[in-house]
């Protein structure tokens, strides 16, 4: 079965495309693997700036200005990380319960 034909699928879908999606390309910074080189036995990696994906993105010269430009928080309102937060996780306790209760 579909996850988008479940009840917990549309939720999902809302989830990933709104807030959360807010949350983690604006405020969760990530490391992005450099390299990995094998020493002996082990694996030795190397890990790039942290940036959060929007700043990724903005910092890359294949962007265009113009969509550098562009405003990419949601017109309605300003994003706040506590608020996002509060948002998302009433969100994601329906999803566990939804995929909890076997739906």
């Amino acid at each position: 079965m579909n996850a988008t034909t479940t009840r917990g699928g549309a939720a999902d879908q809302r989830l990933c495309k709104g807030e959360l999606n807010w949350l983690l390309n604006g405020f969760l910074p990530t490391m992005k693997l450099k390299s990995k080189e094998r020493v002996g036995s082990q694996v030795v990696r190397t890990y790039g700036e942290t940036m959060t994906p929007l700043n990724r993105v903005l910092a890359c010269p294949e962007v265009t200005a113009e969509t550098k430009t562009t405003p990419c928080a949601p017109k309605s309102k300003p994003l706040n990380p506590f608020a996002l937060t509060r948002e998302v996780e009433p969100q994601m306790k329906l999803i566990e319960q939804t995929a909890a209760n076997g739906a």
